[in-house]
């Protein structure tokens, strides 16, 4: 499952590396979701909830894997039915731009696009790895 989810974290901007994730999926601050069928693993995603102001979302972080028009629907009812039983108001992913196009037709409603302005701080480099 690495592999899979190292493609996704690089997509992080630096907020995530392997490590980290796999200590809050030990720690039980994310869950590792597996999707595989007849064999191989087709793809894999984390996921937590997250408690806003006036709502509380299951938040989907991660995602990689391969023939996803293959796994996307059922995997939305899945999601759809796992919030629902624990008293979420809904369901949310990061992702690149490209799924929105991908998840619509399954429901999805893209809502925002994330803007970052990178800050350096002296003798840092902006993706926050020293500078020599």
């Amino acid at each position: 499952v690495a592999p899979l989810l190292a493609k996704a974290i690089a997509y992080s901007g630096g907020r995530y590396d392997l490590r980290a994730l796999f200590e809050q999926i030990d720690e039980g601050r994310e869950l590792l979701w597996v999707i595989y069928a007849d064999g191989p693993i087709r793809a894999v995603f984390t996921s937590r909830e997250t408690l806003y102001p006036r709502r509380t979302l299951l938040t989907v972080d991660f995602c990689g894997g391969a023939d996803v028009s293959e796994w996307a629907e059922p995997i939305t009812e899945r999601l759809r039915a796992f919030a629902r039983d624990r008293g979420l108001d809904g369901v949310e992913f990061y992702g690149r731009r490209g799924w929105g196009r991908i998840m619509k037709p399954f429901g999805w409603q893209q809502s925002v696009v994330l803007h970052e302005l990178p800050v350096v701080r002296p003798g840092t480099a902006v993706n926050g790895e020293g500078v020599e």
